[in-house]
Order: structure tokens, then C-alpha cells, then sequence
């Protein structure tokens, strides 16, 4: 899971079949390999990050969206 993470907030959003919402600022250091049990999405919406799944390595820039599978096991770094 990530760590270093100045501020985070969560929401479950019941009405959309319990949707989950994680907004973080401030990430310093993500580790762990993670995997979930359901399609998760992901956005960056200021600097860059690595995504590492399935042996490969992404730069992820800002405003880009990424779309990880579930059960599909990655690291995100900051």
C-alpha cells in the first residue's frame, strides 16, 4: 500500500454498486506488490509515476488515466 502520504481522503459511493474513491497528495513513497478484486483506475493529475506490472515498466504522466485489471498485480512509485 502507499506510504508517505501527506493527506488522503476516501469515499464509497453506495447508489454506484459501493464505488470506492481514494484521493492522495503529497505521496513520497509507494511500495508493495498490490492487486484488487475489482477494475481500478488510476489518475495523475500533477508530476510523473512508475507503474510496474506484468514485467514491464510505465511513466505515467500528468492527466494520464490507467486502467489496471483485478487481480493484476503492480507497484506504483512515486
Amino acid at each position: 500500500m502507499t506510504i508517505g502520504v501527506g493527506k488522503t481522503k476516501f469515499w464509497n459511493v453506495s447508489q454506484l454498486d459501493s464505488l470506492e474513491i481514494l484521493h492522495a497528495t503529497n505521496v513520497l513513497v509507494s511500495s508493495f506488490r498490490y492487486t484488487h478484486e475489482t477494475l481500478t483506475l488510476g489518475i495523475i493529475n500533477q508530476r510523473t509515476a512508475l507503474l510496474s506490472s506484468k514485467q514491464k515498466l510505465y511513466s505515467i504522466s500528468a492527466d494520464y488515466i490507467v486502467v489496471i485489471n483485478n487481480d493484476d498485480v503492480y507497484t506504483c512509485h512515486t
